[in-house]
């Protein structure tokens, strides 16, 4: 934790990074239900206040942890596959890596802690991941328009691109949590389906 001291007020200050770095260090070691304003104030060496100024509420703590493990997911190199990519198929396998990567700095106990949380929190990490989902699909439509491989005729009116997507983003997240190895039978089922 980056704490300073000032020598003004002889009082410990932290930033909000640090307090969110503490926070997430206690997911990944023992899981979203077990932070705290109390004990991330003591990893950063800080008054319970001090995490208070950033953080009103328990809640936005885990919040803050949810956004930041999404943020993480989708900027750790998705956004250039979709950029870029062109075969959906291997598209598809790449987010699987990319998103089994970032869970297991969580041991794989992520996705299923969330439904562990009250409420509140829940409705609110949902809404969080939700967006970040979004983007994952929405990323995953535009890489399946420039696939040229896709034959013609794959898609219709009952069976269009965007609930094929749908599909295999909601597969891929079955698989995550089961902790499949790698999406490669998922990755197969695709490239039968449509190419």
């Amino acid at each position: 934790c980056s704490v300073w001291r000032s020598n003004s007020m002889n009082k410990t200050a932290t930033s909000r990074q640090a307090l969110l770095e503490a926070a997430r260090e206690i997911a990944r070691r023992d899981g979203l239900g077990h932070i705290s304003i109390r004990r991330t104030a003591a990893m950063c060496g800080v008054s319970v206040g001090t995490v208070y100024n950033y953080y009103p509420a328990k809640a936005d703590l885990v919040l803050a942890v949810i956004e930041d493990f999404w943020k993480r997911v989708f900027h750790g190199g998705l956004s250039c596959d979709f950029t870029h990519g062109s075969d959906f198929s291997a598209v598809c396998g790449q987010i699987y890596t990319a998103l089994r990567t970032h869970l297991a700095q969580f041991d794989h106990t992520f996705l299923r802690e969330l439904a562990s949380l009250n409420e509140a929190e829940r409705q609110q990490g949902k809404a969080l991941e939700m967006q970040y989902w979004e983007h994952i699909r929405a990323g995953m439509l535009a890489v399946l328009a420039r696939d040229a491989r896709v034959r013609p005729g794959a898609f219709t009116e009952a069976f269009t691109r965007e609930q094929f997507v749908s599909f295999v983003f909601g597969t891929m997240m079955s698989m995550l949590r089961a902790d499949r190895e790698d999406a490669s039978f998922l990755q197969e089922v695709v490239c039968r389906l449509i190419y």
